[in-house]
């Protein structure tokens, strides 16, 4: 399977794109940029979705997004989930990432606006320095 990507950069690190594979499935993905955290720099993956239909973009994507971060000078390509869905953190396991903790977060997933419910996510981190 191939994928195309609609970039638009704004800075070091992409703020979002869009993918189509083989003409049919669609999956977009937004990077929050390079931030120094604890630990070094990274690029946070931020509200992933791929169409059922389209077996595989999600895998590229996040290889896409690997070598987005490394070449902005990242080494860790960064993602949370919600802690109890074992089978999207299976998923990233899977492909290569760590798990880091777990901690709360304000608000609905998605909105995390500080308001309402507790959210637990689990952390998730993938070198990238080695290409």
């Amino acid at each position: 399977m191939s994928w195309s990507a609609c970039v638009r950069n704004t800075g070091s690190a992409p703020t979002w794109a869009r993918g189509r594979s083989d003409g049919q499935g669609d999956g977009h993905l937004r990077g929050r940029g390079r931030r120094a955290d604890v630990g070094g720099s990274s690029v946070y993956v931020h509200r992933m979705a791929v169409c059922r239909r389209a077996a595989g973009l999600g895998a590229l994507m996040l290889d896409w997004a690997s070598d987005a971060a490394r070449l902005s000078g990242a080494a860790t390509l960064r993602l949370d989930c919600v802690r109890a869905n074992t089978r999207l953190r299976a998923y990233y396991e899977a492909r290569g990432f760590v798990h880091r903790g777990d901690v709360t977060v304000g608000g609905a997933p998605g909105q995390r606006e500080g308001e309402g419910p507790v959210t637990w996510v689990s952390r998730y981190e993938r070198d990238v320095s080695a290409g």
